[in-house]
């Protein structure tokens, strides 16, 4: 995708842009040089917006209020087992999925692995 063509809705998904996956986790110091680099990045392809949209609907899902909160969620397995019901439950409303909450998360786990292939 080139410099500014990001009118697309999933541009985000772009590999080659500032939302591409890397192969290691990246972190959450905000004076490192990976996220500094990142966010030039993110600049350069004026994706600024969409980045914040994107956080706040994760932060919303995930019932965070800053990515620091998730070392808190990964190392606590009730809130995990919480919070991933929390997700199901929007993500069914999200995309107006009905039916038992076993019902939603097969539909919605299923979409994801369509997704993923």
């Amino acid at each position: 995708m080139k410099k500014g063509d990001n009118r697309k809705v999933f541009s985000i998904l772009d590999q080659k842009g500032p939302f591409a996956i890397g192969d290691e986790v990246p972190t959450f110091n905000t004076l490192s040089c990976p996220t500094k680099y990142w966010i030039k990045m993110l600049d350069n392809y004026t994706m600024t917006t969409k980045y914040r949209a994107i956080r706040n609907q994760v932060f919303e899902i995930l019932n965070i209020n800053r990515f620091s909160d998730i070392y808190r969620l990964i190392n606590n397995r009730s809130e995990i087992e919480a919070v991933s019901s929390r997700a199901y439950t929007l993500l069914g409303n999200m995309f107006g999925i009905e039916g038992t909450k076993k019902e939603i998360i097969n539909k919605i786990d299923g979409y994801a692995q369509v997704a993923d292939d």
